[in-house]
């Protein structure tokens, strides 16, 4: 009976620990440009989309450069641990920036909830300005997504494939 109890709390232990394997719906082959006062690529990779999470690939002669894992919660990177948004936030981008304007750029989404959004034909543009904290021009067209904000000398530029 002892055993038979051992077994079943390892086997209980054992597959808490086993993940559950990444579901990605979408994905795009993308050319990248990523400039950031701490990041400077500019690249093919991949851009994996699923429900609550995002994986982004950056290749260079074949070979993986770069990689991103994007959760609800977290973001992580062979560059460092798994952090919270707002972490990458302060660390690599704007701690004014909402925690989760990294993922809503890769998804090609309006930013802070949709303010001042003008819509287009084949996407949408924004405008949003915060006195000396951020001037960003973000815009969503044809599969191409452009952010750039003139304070934080930040610019991210990500042409999806139609496929």
């Amino acid at each position: 009976m002892r055993f038979t109890f051992f077994l079943l709390f390892l086997v209980v232990f054992i597959s808490g620990c086993i993940k559950e394997p990444h579901v990605y719906t979408k994905q795009h082959s993308a050319l990248m440009v990523l400039r950031t006062p701490t990041m400077h690529y500019a690249y093919q990779g991949f851009i994996y989309e699923g429900e609550d999470k995002i994986k982004i690939e950056i290749y260079e002669n074949g070979q993986a450069l770069f990689s991103l894992y994007i959760t609800q919660d977290t973001v992580c990177s062979g560059m460092f641990n798994c952090i919270n948004k707002a972490s990458l936030n302060e660390q690599a981008l704007s701690p004014f920036y909402p925690d989760n304007i990294i993922e809503n750029i890769f998804r090609g989404q309006p930013l802070m909830d949709g303010k001042n959004v003008v819509k287009e034909d084949n996407g949408f543009t924004q405008k949003l300005t915060n006195g000396n904290k951020y001037n960003i021009v973000y815009s969503v067209l044809n599969h191409e997504m452009t952010f750039h904000d003139t304070i934080n000398h930040i610019v991210m530029k990500i042409k999806k494939s139609k496929g």
